[in-house]
């Protein structure tokens, strides 16, 4: 039972689902079907231990295979990056930051469709607190944190204090857009992998969509009901894959309404000292991200 080589924690709403996808197509990576392995991020999941998980998520793995997983809420939590570092020291882990205005309306949109957000306009939401859900559980709750998962330089100095730098491979959405080949080489060479093999980087994943219905949506989420009747009637590998399809079935593809521009001028402005500071602790030219759009 091997342990994971490799994961996805981050950013949010900043490219991760397609850069899971290109790099599962390398022949000597396996990864899990499923869009996020909650396995280090839920308490009651992580007690079950990682022989239960490793069976769920990776059914078919082949030893000789690097194992590729992906969760975009790890990066926030320091127990959590604890428990990625207790789980394998040698761990790569990769990192996707998107202009941080972009990043948090993004993930408003997305928490609306899929039901775990209840105010109607992002002004709204940014205003109030995200303890509004603490009683809904961690997942809710961290995914309407729009503004504090947008605050990057704080959540990669504290893992700075865990994990290696030279383990922490930190690449902008800009970088993906610009040369996703490079990308995904660096990537292999951290994993002693194979580089330049043929991968199609054409098709887009997780685009921007709203939910058929609101209801249908909080049914399907994570505390509901019918996904504790799911686990109660049926193994984890077909509950996730009727949740899946229940899922792609009540999204429809859509145009996110362009922001306000007074709201992206607030927010450029709020975000611009900790922009400052990430890019001084990567040593990057971040100011393109002070521009109001």
């Amino acid at each position: 039972m091997n342990p994971i080589d490799v994961m996805i924690v981050g950013a949010q709403k900043a490219g991760t689902t397609s850069l899971k996808f290109y790099l599962s197509q390398h022949p000597k990576i396996d990864t899990h079907k499923q869009t996020e392995m909650i396995y280090f991020l839920d308490d009651k999941t992580y007690s079950l231990g990682y022989e239960k998980s490793f069976h769920r998520y990776f059914p078919d793995h082949e030893s000789q295979n690097k194992l590729l997983a992906k969760n975009v809420g790890v990066m926030y939590y320091r127990p959590v990056m604890e428990r990625l570092y207790d789980h394998n020291p040698k761990m790569q882990l990769v990192i996707v930051l998107r202009n941080p205005v972009n990043r948090a309306y993004s993930a408003y949109w997305f928490a609306r469709r899929r039901g775990q957000e209840d105010l109607k306009t992002f002004e709204e939401a940014i205003e109030a607190s995200p303890d509004r859900y603490k009683d809904k559980g961690i997942f809710r709750m961290g995914n309407c944190s729009y503004l504090d998962r947008s605050l990057y330089v704080k959540h990669l100095e504290m893992i700075f204090t865990i994990f290696p730098r030279s383990q922490v491979h930190i690449f902008l959405t800009d970088d993906m857009k610009q040369d996703i080949d490079g990308v995904c080489n660096q990537i292999f060479a951290s994993l002693d992998l194979e580089q330049n093999v043929s991968l199609d980087t054409k098709q887009q994943h997780n685009r921007a969509s709203a939910a058929r219905s609101e209801l249908l949506a909080r049914l399907l989420g994570r505390k509901s009901f019918l996904k504790r009747t799911f686990r109660k009637i049926m193994s984890d590998k077909p509950a996730d894959k009727i949740k899946d399809f229940l899922n792609r079935f009540n999204e429809r593809e859509i145009e996110i309404p362009t922001i306000a521009p007074e709201t992206a001028m607030r927010l450029t402005a709020y975000f611009e000292p900790y922009n400052e500071k990430l890019g001084k602790l990567l040593g990057r030219d971040l100011s393109h991200w002070d521009k109001t759009f």
